[in-house]
């Protein structure tokens, strides 16, 4: 009786060869050095990273004063004074805030960088969570090949053998094979059709434009044991955008109270002229003269000035307004990625400790039961479409497990995942 050979030949679901990377590192890459990588070279972070250098920059200019103002006048007639005949003047004026103008900006501009420097941590989380959620899926996908192989080997000779099959009960068994082993080759093939993808999506991540090439390491499937009360304080302490939110709540406090002070209280400017005098036409010499002037700009009743200050409560609402929504929105998604973490969990160990063993314990029994001549090859071959059924299942429900990791590594802070 001839033995088939369930992981030769077959080519039966094969599509048309697509495009993929001409070389590919033989040597797995870990994602330890793939962040390091996108940290580095991503150039969406680098420009994050130049906008908070300009913010802090932009903290020096809000607590300096307006620049001095020199004005120099030249007659183009000689003004006649008691003194002599003026020719030109020369004057300097400095404008000065008002008491604690600078302070207030000062702080405002503080807080607004605050929030950039925490949008700068927000923009290398995410890129780190982005590197891990492609290296779980091409981790996912690395694996398919083979069982696509697998998948088409069986595929043949369940065919084959169908093709000779005449009792009704028999057939049976080859149309319900036949028909698992097309959802497994679609679900494959949609596999295969995802690798270009995240390796071009990976390559984007890294800074270039090209896919990335190389192999993936096996990750880790670390146990969460946190619980949602813990995660909950976690995130609140550690989210940034909720930082970043708390940071612009008092940045638009220094603005309300600096424009509530500016409606009201006067500014103020000082100034020195110089008054030089030619002799007069009689060769009496001229007295050159000096000048203090003190200048004060009044508020009151300046609408455009109570309309900013109005402007500036308003917007110092809108931001507490926000810190609140946020605070609320974080809560739920930290609840419900919580609560995809466990299911994806659960799935997990369902495939490993209920549904995998027992289905591989079959395929041997069918494939023994075959080779001593007791069992048929259709049911082999059956068994061995169920176990890649949920081989593919398996990966797909480890893989979602780690990305489900990832997001709430991304709302909390935690190293959830490995990366090593």
């Amino acid at each position: 009786m001839m033995i088939l050979a369930f992981c030769l030949g077959g080519n039966l679901l094969a599509a048309e060869p697509e495009a993929i990377p001409p070389t590919i590192d033989p040597k797995p890459i870990s994602l330890k050095f793939l962040i390091l990588q996108a940290q580095e070279k991503n150039p969406r972070l680098q420009g994050v990273r130049l906008r908070e250098k300009k913010s802090f920059a932009a903290v020096e200019e809000a607590g300096s004063w307006k620049p001095a103002q020199l004005t120099v006048t030249e007659f183009l007639e000689p003004i006649q004074t008691r003194q002599g005949d003026q020719l030109r003047a020369y004057n300097l004026t400095q404008p000065l805030p008002f008491p604690g103008a600078t302070g207030l900006l000062s702080d405002a501009a503080g807080e607004a960088a605050q929030a950039m420097s925490e949008k700068r941590n927000w923009a290398e989380r995410n890129l780190t969570a982005q590197v891990k959620a492609v290296y779980f899926d091409l981790w996912q996908l690395q694996g398919t090949p083979e069982l696509v192989e697998q998948n088409e080997s069986v595929a043949l000779h369940i065919t084959t053998l169908g093709g000779r099959e005449r009792k009704l009960s028999k057939l049976k068994e080859v149309l319900a094979a036949q028909a698992q082993l097309g959802e497994n080759g679609k679900l494959l093939f949609d596999l295969e059709q995802r690798a270009l993808a995240s390796r071009y999506h990976l390559g984007q991540l890294l800074g270039s434009n090209q896919p990335w090439a190389g192999k993936i390491e096996e990750p880790r499937l670390p146990q969460m044991s946190l619980k949602l009360e813990e995660l909950l304080i976690k995130a609140r302490k550690q989210y940034p955008p909720l930082k970043a939110q708390e940071h612009r709540l008092k940045s638009a406090e220094s603005r309300s109270s600096y424009q509530t002070a500016k409606a009201w209280l006067p500014e103020w400017s000082i100034g020195v002229s110089y008054i030089d005098i030619d002799p007069a036409d009689t060769g009496a010499e001229g007295k050159n003269a000096q000048s203090v002037t003190l200048g004060m700009t009044l508020p009151f009743g300046n609408s455009g000035l109570h309309a900013k200050k109005a402007q500036a409560r308003l917007q110092e609402e809108v931001e507490r307004l926000n810190l609140v929504d946020m605070q609320n929105r974080l809560e739920s998604e930290v609840a419900s990625s919580y609560s995809k973490v466990r299911q994806a969990y659960r799935l997990v160990e369902l495939y490993d400790n209920d549904l995998l063993p027992p289905a591989r314990q079959q395929t041997r029994l069918a494939n023994r039961l075959f080779g001593s001549g007791r069992g048929g090859a259709i049911e082999a071959l059956s068994a061995q479409a169920q176990l890649i059924a949920l081989q593919v299942a398996q990966i797909k429900a480890k893989s979602d497990y780690l990305k489900a990791l990832v997001q709430l590594e991304l709302l909390t802070g935690l190293e959830l995942t490995e990366a090593e």
